[in-house]
């Protein structure tokens, strides 16, 4: 897997043309050096500290550098067939905590005693090669309140909109807006994100969700999904190879994968 499309171009948006050359310099060190880190990416302290000053400066805001990434990941996805693939992370930097200021923007990530941020990261494909086109949407938090338990209580009646899984739906909408000059969208997500909400709000005649299934939902004629699924046909068959796990002491193992789909709609009473 490769990728493709343009250099960095901060042309005007950083307010100072000083600043628009570091930038690029950055970006291109830690492409080339393919690490997460600035001290592994430079070669000198003199350009590790040149690095560190960019970024600091308050010209340098985490909206801009998002804002550029996603505007020169829709000039690369003009015309193509694209996937989109979304998932979540979560940073952890507790063991930093010493050296971590308190107006760093930093806060929880899980529970009451973990400090750093969370990312929900849009990862943008060209559907036929697999190049990397980019990113088309960035989004970084982190919480003000322990939500380790938050798929229960007052969380389950709070409007979609107020509740933090709201971050698929808004990145879908993100990912139709910045590729809108793409030919065709299919977004890609895990299991978290089977929101019934999602389905209704975010496909059309040129965006579709292909979700790993949570809930073995109720349809319209009174049966669940997977029995649907089930009786359908088997469309082909291949073959998966897994490999080893050795935190969970796992053998590598090859599985044989059913192909079947069937078309459903959702029954409106409470599954």
């Amino acid at each position: 897997m490769g990728t493709i499309g343009h250099a960095p171009d901060y042309d005007g948006q950083l307010g100072d043309k000083c600043l628009e050359q570091p930038g690029k310099l950055i970006s291109s060190a830690l492409l080339q050096s393919r690490t997460s880190t600035i001290h592994s990416a430079t070669k000198s302290e003199a350009e590790q500290n040149g690095f560190y000053r960019f970024l600091g400066n308050e010209s340098v805001s985490e909206g801009v550098l998002i804002k550029e990434m996603t505007q020169r990941c829709a000039r690369n996805a003009v015309g193509r067939e694209v996937l989109v693939i979304q998932d979540s992370s979560s940073l952890g930097l507790s063991n930093n905590a010493r050296n971590i200021k308190a107006d760093s923007g930093l806060g929880l990530v899980g529970n009451k005693k973990g400090l750093g941020f969370l990312s929900h990261v849009s990862l943008v494909l060209d559907a036929h090669t697999e190049s990397m086109l980019g990113f088309c949407d960035i989004q970084l938090w982190h919480r003000t309140l322990d939500k380790s338990n938050n798929t229960t209580g007052a969380c389950k009646h709070q409007p979609i909109e107020a509740k933090e899984s709201y971050k698929w739906i808004k990145a879908s909408n993100q990912a139709k807006e910045v590729l809108s000059a793409a030919s065709d969208i299919t977004i890609i997500q895990d299991r978290e994100r089977d929101i019934y909400e999602q389905f209704c709000l975010i496909p059309d005649h040129r965006t579709s969700l292909i979700i790993r299934s949570r809930d073995n939902r109720r349809l319209s004629d009174g049966s669940r999904l997977y029995d649907a699924l089930k009786g359908s046909p088997v469309l082909g068959l291949y073959t998966l190879e897994l490999p080893k796990d050795l935190r969970k002491s796992k053998p590598q193992g090859i599985i044989e994968m059913e192909v079947r789909c069937e078309p459903v709609s959702k029954s409106l009473l409470k599954a």
